[in-house]
């Protein structure tokens, strides 16, 4: 029903999106985001806050990848950390009852160590001699020395052990065995974040390329609903972004990386392109739909490798910060009044995340809307297999994780054309997330050394932090929080839906690894380029009878352009830079 006035009901513009069966085997994406639930704890915890619990965040499309085994991964890695953490405040607690100046001299000691091995900054092979050397020799020799002050300080006595020191419990030996107590505590400590790391290590071997390991169960039907409800909001087409980003999801748009120009273009021209036939009105829509086939091209009907892999969809953004108190409909118009939000659903207060083909073509129709609407061009840079000419195998494929995403906005408004176009690179996931490509191979002894290396300065600081972790684990707001309080979000006359973080560019290297990734962005770059302008040309003058012919020069100058990737500006009968308009105006005769 529609609750706004007359027309038809909002369900038919915007709904749900409908779930979709995970794939088999996990996309190698998939895995390096499942590895990277399990190796990244900070990166881990803040993917379950803004994608599970905040059941009223939009979910930010997911390319190459599924959101719901890093959902379900982050989950099962809570559970181990939540053990490590209560072992280490277990003992601790222990260490205080039995002997609060040993187990004191013992967390001073650990402290020591994190300051000195923040203050040395080491990186390589180097680092991992010199940071073990530190925390085997001179953790130790710290904890020697501080029990020796606090022998000075409190001296040793037969009333030592009412006042907590242990070592007046023994006679003769006792100091001996006060430091043997203490370093034995002192090695536990950092033994427990070891263990953990190599029971993580033997979990993260299941997710091997090709691995069958089934996706880990919840153990709560609420829970996993909600992962459900994820995976089926990421394959939408709607995005509503909380910060100033709206193609969240294709990487940072204030770096270089991003290329964008923007053209404008006269359509009420008094000279066709055909003068015996008057020009025709150009539909946005048509327009979109005729750059649409000019890409597939691109990709269908060629053989392999010539194909380009890209894929061709729509991207409607909004601001997540959605007005749903009443007012006026039209704020020109002091008539009907407007109840709600149209990209919220009332009835679970989430976002809707799909829009239907009419909707898509009202918002590209109307474009100076809240709600906007881009074509968006994805394409994964892979390296293809080559065969020779009798199919036989010669170079495998490969896959290089670089994403290259590119928006177009066109609008038809005043009698004027204009088009934006977007395009942004995202670089492969982090390096030490693909270390599942590698673990299946390790046996029991390279797992070993393997979580030593990896544990490293982490150990003392898992060490300290354990208990002040499971603190604050225990006062993490669960999945109920936002179902509770659904009803007062009404209360609001605004409140902020939209997403502010994508999972895929958290866990993005800061930049490209090779300068040839750097290549081939540039390259399917400029080929999305061309192709869209040529389309655009085309269609305006071979279905509207546009004369363009003065703007195709200056197209071929934003193509031709060798500066995508450094930057820079050419000053001439255009400005172009990754940040540039073209314009073309009438020519009146």
């Amino acid at each position: 029903m529609h609750e706004n006035g007359a027309g038809r009901p909002l369900r038919e513009y915007f709904t749900h999106a409908p779930e979709i069966p995970p794939r088999e085997p996990l996309e190698d994406a998939t895995r390096y985001l499942c590895a990277a639930a399990h190796l990244d704890e900070d990166m881990s915890q803040q993917i379950l806050k803004e994608c599970l619990y905040e059941e009223q965040r939009a979910i930010v499309p997911s390319y190459g990848f599924d959101l719901r085994p890093v959902l379900a991964h982050c989950l099962k890695a809570r559970r181990p950390r939540w053990l490590r953490d209560a072992v280490l405040t277990v003992t601790v607690a222990a260490g205080l009852v039995i002997s609060w100046t040993a187990t004191l001299a013992v967390l001073v000691t650990l402290f020591l160590l994190v300051v000195a091995l923040g203050a040395i900054r080491l990186w390589g092979r180097a680092a991992t001699i010199v940071n073990a050397v530190i925390v085997l020799a001179g953790g130790p020799v710290l904890l020697f020395l501080g029990m020796k002050l606090q022998d000075v300080a409190s001296g040793l006595n037969a009333e030592a052990f009412n006042t907590g020191n242990f070592e007046a419990a023994t006679e003769g030996g006792g100091h001996g065995k006060w430091f043997l107590g203490a370093l034995g505590l002192f090695l536990f400590m950092l033994a427990v974040p070891v263990v953990h790391r190599w029971l993580m290590l033997r979990t993260l071997q299941s997710l091997g390329p090709n691995g069958t390991a089934p996706i880990p169960r919840t153990g709560s039907l609420a829970v996993q609903d909600r992962i459900e409800q994820v995976g089926a909001a990421q394959y939408g087409n709607v995005t509503l972004y909380s910060q100033e980003n709206p193609f969240i999801g294709s990487g940072h748009v204030t770096g270089q990386r991003t290329r964008v120009w923007s053209m404008d273009i006269e359509l009420d021209r008094t000279r066709p392109a055909k003068a015996e036939e008057p020009a025709l009105p150009v539909d946005p829509v048509a327009l979109r739909r005729a750059i649409e086939r000019k890409l597939f091209s691109m990709r269908d009907g060629l053989p392999r490798h010539e194909s380009v892999g890209l894929m061709v969809d729509d991207h409607v953004v909004a601001e997540g910060e959605c007005v749903q108190g009443r007012r006026p409909f039209d704020p020109a118009d002091p008539g009907p009044e407007y109840n709600g939000h149209p990209l919220i659903d009332r009835d679970v207060w989430r976002p809707y995340s799909k829009a239907s083909p009419e909707a898509v073509d009202l918002l590209v129709r109307n474009p100076q809307a809240d709600v906007r609407c881009y074509q968006r061009i994805t394409l994964h840079i892979n390296g293809s297999p080559v065969t020779d000419p009798v199919q036989g195998p010669l170079i495998p494929g490969s896959t290089e994780g670089v994403q290259v995403t590119a928006f177009l906005y066109l609008a038809v408004q005043g009698h004027m054309l204009y088009a934006q176009f977007v395009c942004n690179a995202l670089p492969s996931i982090q390096k030490r997330f693909r270390i599942v490509d590698v673990l299946p191979s390790y046996g029991a002894g390279r797992l070993v050394v393997e979580a030593l290396r990896r544990t490293g300065v982490s150990a003392v600081i898992d060490a300290i932090a354990g208990p002040f972790r499971l603190l604050g684990a225990a006062m993490e707001p669960g999945l109920g929080l936002w179902g509770s309080e659904g009803a007062s979000r009404w209360r609001f006359f605004t409140f902020d839906y939209g997403a502010r973080v994508s999972v895929r560019e958290m866990a993005a290297e800061p930049s490209f690894s090779t300068f040839l990734q750097k290549l081939d962005v540039n390259k399917y770059t400029r080929l999305m380029e061309r192709r869209i302008l040529e389309a655009l040309l085309d269609h305006l003058e071979l279905d509207c009878n546009i004369d363009v012919s003065k703007y195709r020069a200056q197209a071929a100058s934003i193509v031709s352009n060798s500066l995508i990737m450094n930057g820079g500006t050419v000053t001439g009968q255009i400005a172009f830079a990754p940040n540039g308009s073209v314009n073309q105006h009438a020519v009146h005769s």
